[in-house]
């Protein structure tokens, strides 16, 4: 149980991480479009 937990944990941190770097990608790239 405590490993399915620790899997399911790192599971949600590595995707928060994604999605953060998708966001900051998108951010940066539409204020070079802006600029």
């Amino acid at each position: 149980m405590f490993t399915l937990w620790m899997l399911i944990a790192s599971g949600l941190i590595v995707g928060g991480l994604l999605v953060a770097v998708l966001c900051m990608e998108q951010t940066l790239s539409d204020n070079a479009g802006d600029l």
